[in-house]
């Protein structure tokens, strides 16, 4: 019988999906969200899928994908349906039947779709403990006016007292989204989020009152916010056009990707003898990168632990595993 297995991960801003049809002979699999209105939106995937580019391709049956693009603090549930050829092999519905949320904890999410590798949290502030260094952090600072562009034309008619419209769909957001970011880790952050120039997508809590968005960021600025090129802290300027989701496949998340692993493991072999496998690969687990937003400690564990007991019954062993933000 097919099955789904959902986890969402508030530190990271995304759900981890495990499905599993090796009992159908299903060689394809797709997995739709579903919203609290009823309507769905297939999960994008992460490696070579059949030609519709919703279904991921199973080995032995199994695959572990990330819903990185999931509305924040709303609840969700997925259905996975499986393919054998063209031919349907079951569906898998996830549970609690009341879904899943992934909790925003105040803060703002700026994410690649296509790279969830280099997705970054944004925040209104970082508690500090007493003699701690400094935390890495990106502020959402402010979103400029919101201009929505008109595109119907206007016809002037000879001896006609009023312009006829010709009427078209007026156009999405436009608007500035303003940043600061802390350390030169973070500044370089934002550069590498911004250097292919694919859409990102903005979402955050409803109480902002700005909606979830794909935008494309046009030239933007980083400025220095004092004469002594030392202080770290730089301003961002980002102007933007909404756009529509994007198609395509999405890379895999950081610590997870080939590039990654290869800082920790020379050889496949070295990878094996280390009793590393696929599946904890997937998870982000065969790599020394830290994920970007794993650094958020002391301050993102409570999204997820309430009490340090809990924690430690997840991680009973050792820390390694917490440090890489794989909660």
């Amino acid at each position: 019988m097919p099955s789904i297995y959902v986890t969402p991960g508030p530190v990271h801003g995304r759900v981890h999906i495990e499905i599993n049809f090796s009992d159908t002979g299903a060689t394809f699999a797709r997995v739709l969200r579903v919203l609290p209105d009823g309507s769905t939106v297939p999960v994008r995937v992460n490696t070579a899928s059949n030609s519709s580019g919703n279904y991921i391709e199973l080995s032995g049956g199994e695959a572990t994908l990330y819903d990185t693009e999931v509305p924040l603090d709303t609840p969700v549930t997925y259905i996975a349906d499986g393919l054998i050829g063209t031919t349907a092999a079951g569906t898998a519905t996830s549970s609690p039947a009341s879904g899943v949320v992934v909790a925003s904890g105040n803060n703002l999410w700026l994410k690649a779709p296509l790279r969830p590798w280099a997705d970054q949290r944004l925040v209104l502030s970082v508690p500090q403990e007493p003699d701690c260094v400094p935390e890495s952090a990106i502020f959402f600072v402010s979103m400029d006016t919101e201009n929505r562009a008109n595109r119907t034309v206007v016809n002037v008619v000879n001896n006609r007292k009023n312009p006829i419209p010709a009427q078209r769909t007026r156009g999405g957001i436009g608007s500035t989204l303003n940043l600061v970011t802390r350390m030169f880790v973070d500044r370089d952050n934002v550069i590498t989020l911004n250097a292919d120039g694919d859409p990102l997508m903005l979402e955050g809590p409803a109480a902002y009152g700005i909606p979830d968005q794909y935008m494309s960021v046009d030239s933007y600025s980083v400025s220095r916010l004092t004469t002594n090129h030392r202080r770290q802290f730089r301003a961002h300027s980002l102007p933007y056009v909404e756009v529509d989701r994007p198609a395509g496949l999405a890379e895999g998340i950081l610590g997870g990707r080939f590039a990654d692993m290869c800082q920790k493991y020379a050889t496949f072999a070295a990878a094996t003898a280390a009793g590393l496998t696929w599946e904890l690969a997937v998870r982000g687990q065969g790599s020394v990168v830290p994920t970007v937003q794993g650094n958020w400690f002391y301050s993102t564990i409570p999204l997820q632990y309430a009490t340090y007991t809990a924690l430690n019954a997840a991680f009973p062993t050792s820390y390694t595993d917490l440090w890489k933000g794989p909660f």
